[in-house]
């Protein structure tokens, strides 16, 4: 439970080493169902495996099954402490909700928003998307006057405000977004596409990270 197992997941797991319910497949059982499906005649002789892998797989369903106030209380403790005051945490969280296996996997994803992380050429290169570091520092050198005018600064809106540029550009909506991307996170995998990222970031730091994407390109 310190590492961040639910104890619902724990006493899940652990039910289902060497027993298995009689004439199905479920995996998922609460208490009370444990309590009724739960035999003697259905235990395996074979030793059971004690398998991490598998339990991690079990607490990140169980995690997702969360409610939201429920995921929060547990979630949002650690992202506060860890997160500078521009970065709009529970937004965050949200983002973070279905993409960890334990609670203790929040500080390792949130690398990127801690610090800028050291620049890297390659990642600016999709190409699903046709583009290149030349390619982004164009893109991204003519849509940050467009990001700098954005007063309300949300997902919906900049989004809007990105799809729009492309259109205009006559550039794919999918370059666009992977250059800002990239620029905002430094990072190939992120928990959010570049309009989430942006309105958690807020404006000033995304605006920032843009202009030092830029000068590095």
């Amino acid at each position: 439970m310190e590492d961040g197992y639910l104890p619902e997941a724990i006493i899940n797991y652990i039910a289902l080493l060497g027993w298995s319910p009689k004439d199905s497949t479920e995996e998922f059982f609460t208490m009370d169902e444990l309590k009724k499906s739960f035999s003697m005649d259905m235990l395996s002789k074979s030793p059971s495996v004690f398998d991490y892998d598998k339990l991690r797989w079990f607490n990140s369903e169980y995690i997702k099954k969360l409610s939201d106030e429920e995921y929060n209380k547990k979630a949002l403790p650690i992202i506060d402490e860890l997160c500078p005051d521009n970065i709009d945490t529970k937004k965050l969280a949200a983002l973070l909700h279905t993409r960890i296996s334990a609670f203790s996997d929040i500080k390792e994803k949130l690398d990127f928003v801690l610090e800028r992380l050291p620049m890297d050429s390659s990642l600016y290169t999709n190409k699903k998307n046709k583009t290149d570091p030349e390619i982004c520092k164009a893109i991204l050198e003519e849509c940050i006057t467009k990001l700098e005018e954005v007063e309300n600064w949300e997902n919906d809106t900049l989004f809007a405000v990105l799809k729009q540029f492309a259109a205009d550009t006559e550039r794919k909506a999918g370059a666009v977004m992977w250059a800002v991307r990239i620029a905002v996170a430094r990072l190939g995998v992120t928990p959010g596409g570049a309009t989430e990222l942006m309105e958690v970031f807020g404006k000033e730091e995304s605006i920032s990270r843009i202009k030092q994407a830029i000068q590095e390109l």
